[in-house]
């Protein structure tokens, strides 16, 4: 939210000084392109927060049968055989899962960053690699 707001701040003071300038000098150029600039960065801004908010049900749940899945296939030893290799495959996607969720929370506690961020992942929790024994 703080980043729209600062942006809209340049927007306003950029919009202002060209209003006072007279057309033909550098500042009022440069003040009305970076007002353009300005304008452009928070309808962007915009549009992706939307679209977070409207695809939010959506990957909360794609995240919730990813964890699901993957604290099924550790409790389960589903891959408790003689190479470990589909153990050593879990093991990487537990790790993904506990990095991607670990990043994302980050970024969604963060008040600079987070109306992009709006799913609240407080529910799921990180999954133990020590399942896989």
């Amino acid at each position: 939210m703080f980043a729209i707001i600062a942006v809209m701040i340049i927007a306003a003071l950029s919009i202002v000084v060209a209003c006072f300038t007279s057309e033909c000098t550098n500042v009022g150029f440069i003040a009305r392109l970076a007002g353009f600039i300005a304008v452009a960065a928070v309808v962007s801004m915009l549009i992706v927060c939307l679209i977070g908010v409207w695809t939010m049900d959506a990957d909360f749940e794609a995240n919730v049968q990813r964890y699901e899945s993957l604290t099924y296939q550790a409790e389960a030893n589903l891959y408790d055989n003689d190479n470990d290799y589909g153990k050593k495959e879990l093991a990487n996607e537990i790790r993904e899962w506990n990095e991607d969720l670990a990043r994302y929370r980050e970024k969604h506690n963060n008040p600079w960053i987070s109306w992009f961020y709006p799913i609240d992942l407080e529910e799921l929790d990180y999954i133990p690699v020590n399942l896989l024994r």
